[in-house]
């Protein structure tokens, strides 16, 4: 496990930088609440390899920042969602114009109904931040595969946002 914290807390600090200033959670805040849902939930997961755990630890982030964005942005609070653009600069972003990260979520939900792979592959991508091969070993499918599948979910998101 000590391994598996020290890579969560890579890539959530690579997702954190890419993110900027939309996101006020730090590293160490996204980490230690993967962490605690990953080893300490309710409903413990349960995990055959490192890349299991690699793939579910990606699904974790995602909705950790998804709940935060959800928290922090209540009407009652007074705050609305802000836009944010994701872009391809780094080969990592899902370019989604000016939708929120809030819309992407709704939308990843849509596509799982019918392509679950693809959203692995947008979440291992985006919301954990891995690299092709990363994702090829979390997801258990050639790098050559996930090139596709990053671009046909990219094209199938423009086109629902």
């Amino acid at each position: 496990m000590p391994e598996m914290y020290e890579i969560l807390r890579s890539k959530a600090h690579l997702h954190r930088m890419k993110l900027g200033g939309e996101i006020t959670l730090n590293t160490t805040e996204v980490v230690h609440e993967a962490y605690e849902k990953l080893v300490n939930g309710k409903v413990k997961p349960f995990w055959n390899d490192r890349a299991h755990f690699l793939r579910i630890a990606a699904r974790t982030m995602r909705f950790i920042l998804i709940d935060y964005i959800r928290t922090r942005d209540r009407d009652k609070r007074g705050g609305k969602m802000k836009d944010l653009t994701l872009n391809e600069t780094s080969g990592q972003h899902l370019v989604a114009g000016n939708e929120s990260l809030f819309s992407l979520h709704e939308a990843l939900s849509k596509l799982e109904k019918i392509s679950p792979r693809h959203v692995a592959v947008v979440e291992c991508r985006f919301f954990a931040g891995y690299s092709i091969e990363e994702t090829s070993e979390a997801l258990n499918i050639s790098p050559a595969t996930v090139k596709r599948d990053w671009t046909l979910a990219r094209t199938w998101l423009y086109k629902n946002l």
